[in-house]
């Protein structure tokens, strides 16, 4: 064989293995792509619809849910406070950046959009929070609709996200689903049971949103005493609230 017979069988030897190694990789990359989607099949329509405890520590117990049909799951959690209704509705409606930060981390922008519609019972309030890199912040417009069981003396807060409200900010993410809502059941000697139930997209890869829930949501429930207890919400009334009798 001529010197030029053996590099043109080297070369086509060589093109050969690529070739092979290149038709390997596209059925491994293919099989990948059947076997997430597959998975991501199986998990967006499993679920039992049914709350499982996430933890129970401190005083505080949350809970998740997943519903067949869904990709992300519902989170609820319940722990008990010593307060007033007027206290609640308080601190539940302090839209200012100094309550946000106390409340969530990173919270960098609270603001009115309108003034408290002591009518309608509701406030509207622009939020921007930062999250860790590389995820950009995320902005929300919460609408608080507070009303109270005349009977029992509970206050329902429902808390909705109206993304038509403002336009998406260049570098923020406008979470455009929310409605998480919260009751307050007066009880004896002054005590409340708290129990919130969030339903939320936070557009996020929902293996990240549905494993960065319960943290956040402990914070908010292990520190609501110390929140509620503040002075600043001391002399603060509403005309539509009524306490429970002693």
């Amino acid at each position: 064989m001529t010197f030029t017979a053996q590099i043109e069988a080297k070369t086509a030897k060589k093109r050969s293995f690529i070739g092979t190694l290149m038709k390997g990789m596209c059925i491994l990359i293919a099989v990948l792509a059947v076997s997430l989607f597959a998975a991501h099949l199986r998990w967006k329509y499993s679920g039992s619809d049914q709350w499982r405890l996430e933890t129970d520590k401190s005083g505080v117990k949350i809970y998740s849910k997943k519903i067949s049909g869904s990709t992300l799951k519902r989170f609820r959690a319940v722990t008990r406070v010593k307060t007033s209704m007027n206290r609640v509705v308080a601190a539940m409606n302090d839209n200012s950046l100094e309550s946000c930060a106390e409340w969530i981390s990173g919270c960098v922008l609270a603001e009115k959009i309108d003034q408290w519609n002591s009518q309608g019972q509701y406030s509207l309030t622009h939020f921007r929070v930062n999250a860790v890199a590389p995820i950009s912040p995320r902005e929300l417009v919460l609408k608080m609709q507070f009303s109270q069981d005349a009977q029992s003396k509970a206050v329902t807060i429902d808390v909705t996200a109206i993304p038509d409200m403002i336009p998406e900010s260049k570098g923020c993410v406008l979470v455009k689903h929310m409605h998480n809502v919260w009751h307050w059941t007066p009880l004896k000697d002054g005590e409340v049971e708290v129990e919130v139930a969030t339903d939320i997209d936070p557009r996020l890869p929902y293996f990240l949103a549905n494993n960065g829930r319960v943290d956040p949501l402990f914070h908010i429930f292990s520190h609501l005493q110390s929140f509620l207890d503040k002075k600043r919400f001391d002399d603060v009334k509403y005309s539509f609230i009524r306490e429970p009798t002693k």
